[in-house]
């Protein structure tokens, strides 16, 4: 396993050295983002501030990084017919320039503009992708820019491309909630899972690859049924999108199946029910748990 984990975390700081957030898209050497819901031009600006390291709304240095953009907007299907990008007058009256501090090297105004009445540019980016100024306190909407950032997880977690978040594998739990407590008291949650690529990767942390007691030595995971009503649910509250239940299960054989725990180790005796899952009692002894949390950024 730790040759497994090597592998792993050569592939996170070697080949996602430097990647986008959740949502945001790659250009260049930055990331964006298309926000719908409408602000006045400085509201926006705190946000992008806020969204994520060194963040604005966004300057265009040329007429591919317009299109860019304006290829974003249309994606976002945003009704807005202006977006806020970063431009303004408001260092110099009557000289454009980016909020970020960079010059304003390339413009595509509207025939008539720049009004040098109006200090805030926005850009009918979902449509002509032209530009103009209006009076910054109207509700537009907005695209933030941002530095490429390299993910960072605490130490001892293992950070995963695929799915931007850090996980950690932890030995002995006396029951699920006893796992579930031990995740929280380290800044993340019993782990969910969304996707077989996610899936696969829990069990490779979690397997040593021998034949092990079935029901002590496999992996808890952050599946639960708190109502006792089949509803399955996730401990840290995402959507429940997702299942990898092994041939049979959930069968609830003893009446108080609850909880969910992921088949590590099957060895040779199963190998179709490795990495599937299976329902359990909540105060069943369990070899391993695995906790996930979300990376901080960094530019």
């Amino acid at each position: 396993m730790l040759k497994l984990l090597c592998i792993f975390l050569s592939v996170a700081t070697l080949s996602y050295a430097q990647i986008c957030p959740s949502g945001w898209s790659p250009f260049n050497s930055k990331c964006l983002i298309v926000k719908t819901e409408k602000k006045a031009w400085f509201t926006a600006e705190e946000y992008c501030n806020q969204a994520a390291p060194k963040g604005h709304l966004t300057s265009i240095s040329s007429a591919f990084e317009n299109a860019k953009i304006s290829a974003l907007a249309q994606a976002s299907g945003t009704s807005a017919s202006q977006l806020w990008i970063g431009g303004t007058d408001l260092m110099q009256n009557g000289s454009y320039s980016w909020f970020d501090g960079q010059p304003l090297l390339y413009a595509n105004w509207e025939q008539g503009q720049p009004d040098s009445s109006k200090h805030c540019v926005s850009s009918q980016a979902a449509g002509t992708g032209k530009w103009r100024t209006e009076v910054c306190n109207v509700q537009n909407g907005y695209i933030c820019e941002a530095p490429m950032q390299v993910p960072s997880c605490p130490a001892d977690w293992i950070y995963f491309p695929a799915t931007q978040a850090c996980y950690r594998v932890f030995m002995g739990a006396s029951s699920w909630n006893d796992a579930n407590s031990k995740c929280l008291g380290n800044g993340g949650n019993l782990t969910s899972v969304h996707s077989d690529v996610e899936n696969n990767f829990i069990g490779a942390l979690t397997s040593d690859y021998v034949d092990d007691d079935w029901y002590h030595n496999q992996t808890f995971i952050g599946m639960s049924d708190p109502q006792q009503n089949l509803q399955w649910s996730w401990s840290d509250g995402s959507a429940t999108n997702y299942f990898n239940w092994a041939p049979g299960e959930p069968n609830g054989q003893h009446g108080n199946e609850f909880c969910v725990e992921m088949y590590s180790d099957v060895g040779t005796n199963r190998p179709d029910m490795q990495y599937h899952w299976n329902d359990t009692p909540c105060d069943e002894t369990m070899r391993s748990f695995v906790c996930k949390c979300a990376p901080t950024w960094g530019a």
